[in-house]
């Protein structure tokens, strides 16, 4: 199923007709940059050992460009320690040396309807998640740019009644691929709810699950690559734990053997909105949990929240 929706969205490339023949508009006038630079120093008082002080630049750059009345490309470039994948800040070390910049993300998507998008490549986030001054990070962290396709099912999309928005989500990520063996992959879906009970106020639901097929493969990869990252307990080849928490690397002779449990996410989430509580500032609470149903035991978390402002 995954190839042929690989395949349908490279042959709508070759046939249909750029929008620039449409609407008479030079490409490069439809391209749409974005981007940001950071510079931060954070500094650190440690007990058992000298304060640490660095600093930090991150920076992410990029396009996105309407092909057609019905695809869109985008491209961007962003810092990054190699092996991160849930953050683009760069120390400033090394003796001068040149920093890092890698393909933060490059996608497609089609939408042949305002009611039906599919996107191929790497994105960003397309999951909601409980919203607020800092949304949740319960399960995906903010920079995390998923690799693989997306689909979005809109149901309901209005500006009037109690229930605004209605969409199904769903998710196929590829996690690591092998020449002699089954690929690991994240499959898992999502659907989001938003209620206005009143002008004032808003409500958004959301409900998902998210599978992670032959996970364990990604912790044997660590063991010949050392730019993946993998900071979830781990069991060795000789039957012992490693906890995680952390940055994990194989013991000299004793390689990771497999997780110490699988990944079988249900996700939960709610946020409500109040406009102009606090006088022209809104008021947001949001909660969000989940439950790994592969894990025996510490298999449940939870985020919770307050933000005054938008």
């Amino acid at each position: 199923m995954i190839l042929r929706t690989a395949s349908l969205v490279g042959c709508l490339l070759m046939a249909v007709t750029p929008l620039a023949a449409q609407e008479q508009q030079r490409w490069y006038e439809r391209l749409r940059f974005d981007g940001d630079f950071r510079v931060r120093y954070e500094s650190f008082r440690q007990e058992e050992a000298e304060d640490r002080g660095r600093l930090r630049i991150r920076l992410r750059a990029g396009f996105t460009l309407p092909i057609t009345s019905t695809l869109t490309t985008g491209f961007r470039l962003a810092s990054a320690e190699p092996g991160s994948v849930t953050s683009h800040n760069v120390n400033l070390s090394g003796g001068l040396t040149p920093k890092n910049l890698f393909i933060d993300r490059a996608w497609l998507s089609w939408t042949p309807s305002d009611r039906f998008t599919i996107t191929g490549g790497k994105f960003g986030n397309p999951l909601e998640r409980a919203p607020g001054l800092m949304r949740s990070e319960l399960i995906f962290d903010d920079e995390v740019a998923p690799e693989g396709f997306h689909e979005q099912l809109t149901l309901v999309a209005g500006d009037s009644g109690v229930l605004r928005y209605l969409a199904l989500l769903g998710e196929q990520w590829t996690l690591q691929e092998f020449s002699d063996r089954a690929d690991s992959w994240m499959l898992g879906g999502q659907a989001v709810m938003s209620l206005a009970p009143s002008e004032r106020s808003r409500i958004t639901l959301a409900a998902g699950y998210y599978g992670f097929l032959r996970g364990n493969s990604m912790a044997q990869a660590r063991n010949g690559n050392s730019a993946l990252l993998i900071t979830n307990t781990v069991v060795l080849e000789d039957g012992s734990v490693l906890e995680g928490g952390q940055p994990l690397s194989p013991p000299a002779g004793n390689p990771f053997l497999r997780f110490a449990s699988d990944f079988r996410l249900i996700s939960g989430s709610a946020g409500i909105s109040l406009d102009r509580a606090v006088g022209s500032s809104p008021i947001q609470l949001y909660g969000d949990v989940v439950y790994n149903d592969g894990a025996e035991d510490q298999n449940l978390g939870w985020w919770a929240g307050l933000s005054l402002g938008t």
